[in-house]
């Protein structure tokens, strides 16, 4: 066996990961529930400024995005975009 040096991973690589982890832990907690979630900061042309990206792991919430276009910074919005997930 070895250990590799490390590197940027390609995504192949990464879904091994991640699929042994997850293949791993269900089978001690079960079932693996997850669901992807989002909400928008949008004008009133529907335009799109700002949004969050999460998802929902064993009742858990993880962001994984949020960004805020200059123009709606300082206004509480990623605040409130928290708040909404």
């Amino acid at each position: 066996m070895i250990i590799t040096e490390v590197s940027e991973p390609i995504e192949d690589d990464f879904l091994v990961l991640k699929n042994g982890l997850n293949g791993f832990n269900k089978n001690y907690t079960g079932s693996l529930h997850s669901e992807k979630v989002l909400s928008f900061v949008k004008d009133e042309y529907n335009k799109t400024l700002g949004g969050i990206l999460g998802g929902v792991n064993r009742g858990w919430l993880y962001i994984e995005r949020l960004w805020l276009s200059d123009s709606i910074w300082s206004k509480g919005l990623g605040s409130k975009l928290h708040y909404k997930l």
